[in-house]
């Protein structure tokens, strides 16, 4: 049995009770390199615990890399790909998360807009992949995890310095809005309760979701699914279908939905992001791996200039401008460069992949447009959709290179403003200029 092995009371409490009932764990340490010294030296002290008790140990480093996903998000995506790889079919990873965790998982879920399976993410057992993880510990408190290692002889563990951030949303859930629960009503046990309760509903929704796969090869069947039963069979068969975990977001059901009622002759595609497409047909639903997936990418310009996304073979660069250009020379501007005022334009954007859903009010014009229609407009394979890259600012898609650009930060011809030259150009060996496709 693998253990999920960070040094702290919980892991260390789950490490020493399978330990001490004869199961022979192997602690895994998983480094996110994020800490430092602090990092090094919790590496240090799980190997020692380990020495002294008997206990099987390694430790790796994750690289986090770049990306648009906060380091919450990116961490845990990264633990995932880990025990992926490194895991056997028939082998279980065993993690430490007591009932608190589940609570403040339940909370941050919550405000996001989960339903019943979101909002009781943390199970005791999931499988994900070819990997089954169990949380033996679901039911205990963090007081009664200190109170065991205590009586293990075990006094001090590894303290993570940024629990206490509370700039990291989990942090402020159990810092601030949980103590506030707890001062006002006097205890949390109504919010355990609550995620008991929703436990059973998401169990029963799922299991029915199995037993329904079968009715994505009729479209009349599927269109006349529950909505609480809609999303979960959707899942579950992408799930045997792909191998992948894939959420289907509000809009892609929205779109599905529409297709379904329509079930026109013509096929229809509805791309659900990360390289995978619904292809609905009055012969039912199949699913369509699109190009390779990629990560958005959180970009900081002026540090570094130059940013290349290899999977896409497409290289983006940025360049400061003391003046904007005149009149002739943005007329002439090409689809693969664009302008916008210095002013404006954060030091920091996300280039990320479109997404089901996404708008855009293009330049000239007052109200928004779905990028959907815009890659119509422009003769966008739908094939290469996912290849696209999208230039977002707070939320906002202000361009989408070799497309259309928004009227976000529009520079003033001939002006001593101050602005930011942009160019995304292919990589050698690439895909196709883009202006290529702006003559289509």
């Amino acid at each position: 049995m693998w253990v999920g092995f960070s040094g702290g009371a919980d892991s260390t409490a789950l490490l020493l009770v399978l330990h001490e009932l004869g199961f022979s764990p192997l602690a895994v340490h998983l480094n996110h390199g994020l800490r430092g010294e602090e990092a090094d030296a919790d590496v240090e002290w799980c190997h020692d615990l380990c020495a002294t008790r008997g206990i099987s140990f390694e430790s790796h480093r994750l690289d986090l890399g770049e990306g648009g996903r906060g380091p919450e998000d990116a961490g845990r995506a990264r633990r995932l790909a880990f025990w992926e790889n490194r895991v056997g079919d028939n082998d279980v990873v065993a993690l430490g998360h007591h009932r608190g965790d589940a609570v403040e998982d339940m909370l941050l879920r919550l405000v996001r807009g989960a339903n019943a399976t979101g909002l009781t993410g943390l199970r005791p057992a999931r499988q994900i992949g070819n990997v089954c993880y169990v949380r033996p510990l679901l039911e205990l408190t963090k007081d009664e995890l200190i109170a065991y290692l205590q009586g293990q002889g075990v006094h001090e563990w590894c303290r993570d310095g940024t629990n206490s951030d509370c700039s990291f949303r989990r942090n402020a859930v159990r810092h601030e809005w949980l103590p506030l629960i707890r001062d006002r009503i006097g205890h949390d046990q109504g919010l355990v309760q609550t995620l008991w309760n929703l436990r059973m509903d998401a169990d029963f929704l799922e299991e029915e979701a199995r037993r329904l796969t079968g009715v994505v090869d009729d479209p009349r069947l599927l269109r006349d699914l529950h909505p609480a039963l809609f999303p979960r069979v959707l899942r579950e068969w992408l799930r045997q279908e792909t191998g992948r975990d894939t959420i289907l977001r509000r809009p892609a059901i929205t779109r599905l939905r529409e297709a379904l009622e329509r079930c026109a002759s013509e096929s229809v595609e509805i791309p659900l992001g990360e390289g995978i497409s619904l292809i609905v047909s009055p012969a039912g639903v199949r699913v369509k791996q699109c190009v390779e997936p990629w990560d958005a990418i959180s970009w900081n310009w002026r540090d570094t200039p130059v940013l290349r996304i290899e999977e896409l073979g497409l290289e983006f660069r940025a360049c400061e401008m003391v003046a904007s250009p005149d009149v002739r020379t943005l007329a002439e501007g090409r689809g693969d460069v664009e302008w916008f005022s210095l002013r404006d334009f954060p030091a920091e954007v996300l280039v990320r992949p479109w997404q089901c859903g996404d708008r855009m009010v293009p330049f000239g014009r007052k109200s928004p447009k779905k990028l959907q229609d815009l890659f119509v407009d422009g003769h966008v394979p739908r094939e290469e959709r996912q290849a696209c890259p999208i230039l977002d600012v707070g939320g906002e898609v202000v361009w989408v290179p070799g497309l259309k650009r928004s009227a976000f930060g529009a520079v003033t011809p001939g002006s001593n403003a101050p602005c930011i030259r942009l160019e995304c150009f292919p990589l050698a060996g690439g895909r196709k200029k883009m202006d290529e496709r702006m003559k289509a």
